[in-house]
């Protein structure tokens, strides 16, 4: 059997980021002009940062097969406890998450801190 869940707003606060060259985290947002300018260094997921998009700068990290960065996997990432409750009776393999940032993911796909979400209610950035 494969599950399918939607994404939660409610991320845990410790997921940690992608680091753009100069090592600030990315933010990974649906509108980077919208957002305060606060020093971190904000970005849609198919931006392109030295010749790749981060789309795909996070598919090789996941391949790799290391986390250096902690990465939290997709369904670590939410707070909502129905994601740890899969997590529990389900493997890695049968359940995929629909993120509102990174598509259709794997369970167990590293996934860096994101505020992108399907809600229309969401801040404009």
């Amino acid at each position: 059997m494969i599950v399918v869940i939607q994404c939660a707003g409610s991320k845990f606060a410790d997921a940690c980021s992608l680091k753009e060259e100069d090592g600030r985290p990315v933010q990974f947002v649906a509108q980077p002009k919208c957002a305060p300018k606060d020093g971190v260094f904000y970005a849609r997921p198919d931006d392109v940062s030295d010749g790749m998009t981060w789309r795909d700068k996070l598919l090789r990290y996941n391949q790799t097969g290391a986390n250096p960065l902690g990465l939290r996997r997709a369904i670590d990432l939410y707070r909502p406890p129905i994601y740890g409750a899969l997590a529990v009776a389900l493997p890695a393999s049968d359940l995929f998450i629909l993120s509102a940032g990174w598509g259709l993911i794997r369970a167990d796909f590293l996934t860096p801190a994101y505020d992108i979400t399907f809600s229309t209610q969401a801040a404009p950035f």
